[in-house]
């Protein structure tokens, strides 16, 4: 297991590596990953009242965002 610290600190192109060659078309799983992953510790977080970086909450706004214009499309 990893620590809330270095989990968030896990990049796509880590995934990426890990997982091997992927074609371009399926590149973008790597992104989504990454972005469940932060999404997965924002809410673990919140849920636990722990402190949440500016930073990260800027990245979960941008998410609801995007999930919120994804689902009326």
């Amino acid at each position: 297991g990893k620590s809330i610290e270095d989990a968030l600190k896990i990049t796509k192109d880590d995934v990426r590596k890990s997982v091997g060659d992927l074609p371009p078309i399926k590149y973008h799983c790597s992104v989504l990953a990454v972005s469940a992953l932060r999404e997965a510790i924002y809410d673990y977080m919140n849920k636990n009242n722990l402190p949440v970086s500016n930073d990260m909450k800027l990245q979960h706004q941008a998410a609801v965002k995007t999930r919120k214009s994804v689902e009326h499309d």
